[in-house]
């Protein structure tokens, strides 16, 4: 880690005191010097069926084993750094009227959530029939955000083998692919933060290995620098590897996006090759403005112009602000958000450009 003012050490805050849970001594991730001790309260407090937990040293192998026997020595080449990202992506759900005309030249996202059924299956067989759900043309551009909840995300993971599940993703056609999105919360033990981190990664090479181009979802616990050190390590495995994914959807108040921006600027200082990033779930006109103006070729994605015309009725203003509109028709109102995103963002990124 370099020792620039943006570098992760000087903007995180300070790092408890690692002690060690009753499991610690025998525990592979101790052992691996992967985990520094149980420098989080959920370590002692937190071990039921949610979460892999620190305390109980058979479940830990358990899951250390599974990400070791899938763990590839070399990482497969990633075509990443062959995508050219617009500024904005709308995210699609299901559910829009049957006349929404979408235009056939942008490139639409889709999550997780939208494809997978409750029990981690695909819910679509063919690129056809995903893109008729989203009222998508059988030729429509479409990338997948590996964004859903905890719980369906692990259905996936345990049936993705067996069930040739990534294969199957594929197969429907999708620009890019971003790797899954295991949960690093703060407020969980180090195991679950250290084994989310690992199968984030795993599945990026499963995708990179059946020739997607596919996109690393960045997840650390902030309060370890052996997480950040691990998450350089990564990347540096990665050299092709030239755009990263940043989840901002939860980041609300000013302090927690101000986090985000400083820990974007931190890896970008830190990997010593150009980065770029695509941002889900920023829909705010002056956090746009931000991300565009200071990073680059960076692309923001967010379901909001969908959501607010197609779920409420409104209409999206020339500065990304909503207002009720019952003189368009939902399709009408869809149509016009997404266009009124994708011109703003171009627009943004056109000042920054001249």
């Amino acid at each position: 880690m370099n020792s620039g003012a943006n570098s992760l050490s000087q903007i995180s805050r300070q790092i408890p005191l690692p002690l060690q849970t009753a499991g610690c001594a025998g525990c592979p991730l101790y052992q691996d010097k992967r985990c520094e001790g149980a420098i989080t309260l959920e370590s002692f407090a937190m071990q039921d069926d949610s979460v892999i937990g620190c305390r109980d040293i058979e479940r830990i192998g358990i899951y250390y084993k599974d990400v070791k026997r899938t763990q590839r020595a070399v990482p497969p080449p990633n075509r990443n750094d062959q995508l050219v990202l617009p500024p904005f992506i709308p995210i699609l759900t299901t559910g829009a009227p049957k006349d929404t005309r979408l235009d056939s030249n942008l490139l639409y996202g889709v999550s997780f959530s939208s494809i997978l059924n409750k029990n981690g299956s695909l819910r679509y067989k063919t690129p056809e029939s995903l893109r008729r759900a989203l009222r998508l043309p059988t030729n429509g551009r479409l990338a997948l955000f590996c964004t859903v909840d905890d719980i369906r995300m692990e259905y996936f993971w345990k049936i993705s083998e067996s069930k040739n599940l990534w294969q199957r993703v594929s197969a429907l056609n999708f620009e890019f692919v971003t790797s899954a999105t295991f949960s690093v919360y703060n407020k969980h033990p180090r195991s679950d933060q250290i084994i989310n981190q690992a199968r984030n990664f795993l599945t990026l090479d499963d995708l990179s290995a059946l020739n997607v181009p596919a996109i690393p979802f960045i997840f650390f616990y902030p309060e370890s620098e052996l997480d950040y050190l691990n998450l350089l390590k990564e990347l540096n495995k990665r050299p092709d590897v030239r755009k990263i994914a940043i989840l901002a959807q939860l980041r609300r108040s000013k302090h927690e996006f101000a986090l985000v921006i400083e820990y974007m600027q931190a890896i970008k200082n830190d990997i010593k090759r150009p980065l770029e990033f695509v941002v889900v779930g920023v829909a705010e006109a002056k956090r746009i403005e931000l991300i565009l103006s200071k990073f680059p070729g960076s692309t923001v994605a967010s379901s909001q112009p969908f959501f607010k015309g197609n779920k409420c009725g409104e209409e999206t203003l020339s500065r990304l602000g909503h207002k009720g509109n019952d003189r368009l028709t939902r399709a009408q109102l869809i149509e016009n958000n997404i266009s009124v995103f994708t011109n703003y963002c171009k627009n943004v990124v056109d000042i920054n450009v001249d």
